[in-house]
């Protein structure tokens, strides 16, 4: 068959879908072809809000009044659930734990008024806590997020989180195949730093916070982040064997 044939052929074809797909969803089509009408209410449809640590940090770090409000607006514009991020990407956290090795936020990096700058917190009362309380007190369900698998930050503004805080913690951090070999991810360019999963040091840490946070009269937790960095994450010894066992 020479190109000119094949053209001509692959072009029937094509025509010939394309009346196949036109007579397939035209006004005579079969009722499972059209789209369902929508409910013509919501009522019972949950609507969630997602309130961020650094971006909100400025507001709601020390201030019980801006959390109340802000909980208050979210109930009048519909919102049924809210999810407190209470361990951002520096994997410090901001509800109370008695696991070793972990630390309050002191500081978030945050952009305002077009400056990128540190909020720092000064207060001392329970950030989850008090979303509970005053969620509850209007009917909306407060449930705990968390980005799981980060074990540090470092930018501009500094470095935080268990991974730089103690070196001896390297080895649980995730080792990624770079371009220039396998590197602790601890020993690559500044940003967020993530555990490995396989590492059983990291698995009984991050379950004792798990725990703690449970204890919490929570709706919910949602673990963000529970997984590998991404492909190039994890190629460390470690995971190897247990790749292979």
């Amino acid at each position: 068959m020479t190109k000119k044939n094949i053209f001509k052929y692959f072009t029937l074809l094509l025509l010939i879908g394309s009346m196949v797909f036109a007579f397939a969803c035209s006004d005579d089509a079969e009722p499972d072809c059209k789209f369902p009408e929508p409910p013509a209410t919501n009522d019972d449809k949950p609507r969630y809000i997602w309130i961020d640590a650094a971006a909100n940090f400025k507001d709601f770090a020390n201030n019980k009044e801006n959390i109340a409000r802000d909980l208050k607006l979210a109930k009048d514009a519909g919102f049924t659930d809210v999810v407190v991020d209470v361990r951002p990407s520096n994997g410090d956290i901001l509800f109370k734990s008695s696991v070793e090795g972990v630390q309050q936020v002191e500081w978030l990096a945050a952009w305002i008024n077009g400056v990128y700058g540190k909020v720092t917190r000064t207060a001392t009362f329970d950030y989850l806590q008090e979303f509970i309380d005053k969620g509850h007190e209007l009917g909306l369900k407060v449930h705990a997020g968390l980005n799981t698998m980060t074990g540090g930050q470092g930018n501009t503004l500094g470095s935080q989180g268990l991974l730089y805080r103690d070196s001896s913690k390297k080895d649980w951090a995730t080792s990624l195949n770079t371009i220039s070999g396998i590197s602790n991810t601890m020993e690559t360019a500044s940003g967020t730093k993530f555990f490995n999963p396989n590492n059983e040091n990291v698995q009984n840490y991050l379950v004792a916070l798990l725990k703690d946070l449970a204890k919490y009269n929570v709706d919910g937790i949602i673990l963000d982040r529970g997984r590998f960095e991404g492909i190039h994450s994890d190629f460390s010894e470690s995971t190897r064997k247990k790749f292979e066992a």
